[in-house]
Order: C-alpha cells, then structure tokens, then sequence
C-alpha cells in the first residue's frame, strides 16, 4: 500500500473516532452548575485565583 493513500486511510479513522456527540445536561446538571457557580463567585479566594473567569462569569453587566 502507499504511503499517501495509508496517510489518507489514518486520517478518516481518526476524524470519524474524534465526533463530538454532545448530550444536552438534565434540569438536575444545570441547576447544580448553576449553585457551584454562585458558590465560586462569592468565594473571594476563588475571585482573587480566578479573576479572568470571574470577571467573565460573575460581575454584574448591568453596571455596563
């Protein structure tokens, strides 16, 4: 077999083995993300160590 069609041959297998298949999270994962993320964010060790997500996720956009 050549080397150029083995190359090809290897990188079908890998992209068709890498899909992503996404489930969408249950009521139950969402809700518990949402209390560890308000947990995190009145956390100001996690603020001080996190500062880029915080500032991401926590503040307050109304202010803006």
């Amino acid at each position: 077999m050549k080397p150029g069609l083995m190359v090809v041959i290897m990188g079908l297998f890998v992209t068709a083995c890498s899909g992503s298949s996404k489930v969408d999270p249950t009521p139950a994962d969402q809700r518990q993300e949402q209390l560890r993320q308000q947990k995190d964010c009145a956390d100001p060790q996690w603020k001080a160590s996190h500062l880029g997500i915080w500032y991401n996720v926590c503040r307050d956009n109304k202010a803006l």
